[in-house]
């Protein structure tokens, strides 16, 4: 469950980068 909830934060991190490149 840990394994899952870590793999969420750093899809949400690479999002938040991806987000501020494309900007």
């Amino acid at each position: 469950m840990q394994s899952i909830q870590s793999a969420s934060a750093l899809t949400n991190s690479f999002k938040s980068i991806f987000f501020f490149i494309t900007i």
